[in-house]
């Protein structure tokens, strides 16, 4: 496989940790920078576009400023509008560049901040509704790389998640969590 083959790979193959989902290949309204990236439009199985971001709130362990944006951790879901079917996200734990590399090697990785217990629906900044549609954007770091040390799975080793999400009462768009260096 050539670089430019596992590019086409990368965008072009859902990573494992939405695969309870029906995902739809998309992009984002502006490039998070010049790395390979595969977005995804999150959907239910049973079709549905809209549901509620649930995660756990930074602020249980850090303190934030008046005014700052309420940044979630994971282990991430989204609840769908139309069937109440809870379905994962992420996991730092499992997904991701350093945890899925622990794995193929029999370990386990160790996220900073991971909640537990019942998780909390996302608040739009805008209007404070918790309906969404959402995109999940992947970020992989030297694709030369991953040939050289990898033979499958590539679109598993995401080094950045992004997650943009478009509040269905204002239209608002907020990105309610970003992990970097995964």
């Amino acid at each position: 496989m050539t670089e430019d083959e596992l590019i086409e790979h990368l965008q072009t193959t859902p990573p494992a940790c939405i695969s309870g989902f029906s995902p739809l290949p998309t992009q984002l309204d502006k490039p998070f920078d010049d790395n390979p990236t595969s977005v995804w439009q999150l959907r239910c199985g049973c079709g549905g576009e809209r549901g509620y971001f649930l995660g756990h709130s930074l602020s249980k362990w850090v303190e934030q400023k008046q005014g700052e944006l309420d940044i979630f951790v994971g282990p991430l879901a989204i609840e769908c509008s139309a069937c109440d079917r809870v379905t994962e996200l992420l996991d730092t734990e499992i997904h991701g560049y350093h945890a899925d590399l622990a794995q193929r090697e029999g370990e386990i990785d160790s996220s900073k901040y991971r909640g537990e217990g019942p998780r909390q629906r996302y608040a739009c900044p805008g209007c404070g509704g918790e309906e969404f549609t959402t995109k999940a954007g992947f970020v992989f770091w030297y694709p030369d790389e991953l040939l050289e040390e990898f033979s499958e799975r590539y679109e598993d080793l995401f080094n950045v998640f992004l997650c943009h999400c478009t509040c269905t009462g204002c239209g608002k768009q907020s990105e309610p969590t970003q992990f970097g260096k995964l």
